[in-house]
């Protein structure tokens, strides 16, 4: 410790800094330094050599990225296993799907691709270090995880395994279609208005399309209907909402009050309606409710035949 101290001194009375991701300029730690290489279960003296030729390195304003770099390259000679500790400790960080900011786990790979694809724990792991080799080459501060699925998806094509692909792709469309949707709109539906709530449909839509192609459909019915030779309507509700267009009978609310869930075990049951008034609010609730299980046009059959006894007596002005 004596030792540490002394070097520990001489780049204080140094005034050496060391500037970080952020910018933030802080002095340079030889005990931090040495702490962050035991961590990895780095050999103490072979560590005591390494954080000396950082020292020797050193100079005002170094960044932490060159300081990791010399450090994962000396650790490399003598320990490589720590060295890859190291790399994903302290250099590799994921942006993950949860909005955090994580160290890069190889483990976690493995893992989600025998959960998401079935695949065995031998291949997992195979594909996992394949593509922990492909990671340690590129040269960026934080990784995310979408770049990561690709890659295991490229690697996954690389072995032949298209099925398991397939299972572990992403779905989604890319930034510039989006901010192009955004900025401009779809002429896709003459229907649809540009606005907010459009443009969250068409993102939503996009991914549920996709997700019945590769997810739901075999490959030939989904072949087909991208060829051509088949067209299946509504695709981006197939997942969840595979009613197309529906007609109510409203002789059996007449008879039977409102239930909007279908039971009125979850929502509140509504008699029999008694008055015009009442029958108006119940078809207006009755075509709401269903339009959340279904995706086309809602009629109702010879409504004004099933109304009429209820405008009995009533003014013209009235009704």
């Amino acid at each position: 410790m004596e030792k540490v101290d002394n070097v520990e001194n001489d780049i204080r009375r140094a005034k050496i800094t060391v500037k970080k991701n952020n910018g933030v300029c802080e002095a340079f730690s030889y005990e931090k330094l040495l702490k962050s290489l035991v961590m990895v279960d780095a050999p103490y003296f072979e560590s005591e050599r390494i954080v000396s030729t950082v020292v020797e390195n050193l100079y005002d304003g170094i960044s932490t990225k060159e300081i990791k770099k010399i450090v994962y390259e000396c650790l490399e000679e003598v320990d490589s296993e720590a060295a890859n500790k190291y790399l994903a400790k302290t250099t590799l960080k994921v942006r993950s799907s949860r909005d955090k900011i994580e160290p890069f786990d190889m483990a976690k790979i493995a893992s989600t691709l025998v959960e998401e694809t079935g695949a065995s724990q031998e291949t997992a792991f195979e594909i996992a270090t394949e593509v922990w080799k492909e990671l340690k080459k590129l040269n960026v501060e934080y990784l995310t995880a979408p770049m990561i699925r690709e890659i295991v998806n490229t690697k996954l094509v690389e072995y032949g395994l298209e099925d398991l692909r397939s299972r572990y792709t992403r779905l989604g469309i890319p930034v510039y279609n989006i901010t192009s949707l955004i900025e401009n709109g779809s002429r896709d539906n003459a229907n649809m208005m540009h606005n907010p709530e459009s443009i969250h449909k068409y993102v939503a839509d996009e991914a549920l399309k996709q997700y019945a192609l590769l997810h739901m459909l075999p490959a030939h019915l989904a072949d087909a209907h991208m060829s051509g030779d088949i067209h299946i309507h509504d695709l981006e509700f197939f997942a969840g909402r595979p009613l197309n267009c529906l007609q109510h009978d409203i002789r059996a609310f007449i008879k039977h009050g409102l239930k909007v869930d279908g039971t009125g075990d979850h929502t509140s049951v509504a008699a029999p309606p008694s008055h015009m008034e009442t029958l108006m609010n119940h078809t207006g609730e009755i075509m709401l409710s269903a339009h959340q299980k279904m995706s086309g046009g809602q009629a109702m059959s010879i409504w004004n035949v099933f109304v009429a006894p209820f405008a009995t007596g009533r003014s013209y002005d009235e009704v």
